[in-house]
Parts: structure tokens; C-alpha cells; sequence
């Protein structure tokens, strides 16, 4: 709500400027009046005023929460008799 809040805030500033900039010329006129619309439109609906402190603060944390892990049968792994490790040379 409040990053919305924000760029609603900056967009209304962008067009005042824009028609603080060009209000008085006579071939932007229109569109800085179009503008100023816009920022009146925006306060209508409310886009311009602050949201609660309470919907702000509110923020959701995420948890993971996960089971216990298996019980373990021992401590070998792996047990392996009479293994050979690597390759025979003559073949």
C-alpha cells in the first residue's frame, strides 16, 4: 500500500510540474489544463492520501516450518566387503 501510495505521489508531482512548467504558454495550455484533471482525478480517488499506519505496518513474514527429520538406522551409511576401487591394467 505504501510503495502505491509513493508512486502516486510521484507521478502527481511529475504532472504539477509539468504544468508549472508549461500552464502559462499558449500551445501547452490545454495540456497542462488536462493535467491538472488528471492530478484532481487523483485526489478523487484518493490515490493521494496516505493509507492507514496500520495497513503500513502490517507486513507479512514469511515461516517455513518443516517436519522432524527420519530417524537414522546407525551411523554406517555405507558398508562394502571385498570391493576393488579402480581399474584393471590389463585390459
Amino acid at each position: 500500500a505504501m510503495a502505491e501510495y509513493e508512486r502516486n505521489v510521484a507521478e502527481a508531482k511529475k504532472l504539477q510540474d509539468y504544468v508549472d512548467k508549461w500552464g502559462a504558454s499558449a500551445t501547452k495550455a490545454s495540456s497542462a489544463q488536462s493535467r491538472v484533471k488528471m492530478i484532481e482525478k487523483m485526489r478523487k480517488e484518493g490515490k493521494l492520501t496516505p493509507p492507514p499506519s496500520a495497513v503500513v505496518e502490517k507486513r507479512w513474514k514469511p515461516s517455513l516450518v518443516l517436519p522432524d527429520p527420519p530417524k537414522s538406522m546407525g551411523e554406517v551409511l555405507l558398508e562394502v566387503q571385498n570391493a576393488d576401487i579402480g581399474y584393471d591394467s590389463e585390459d
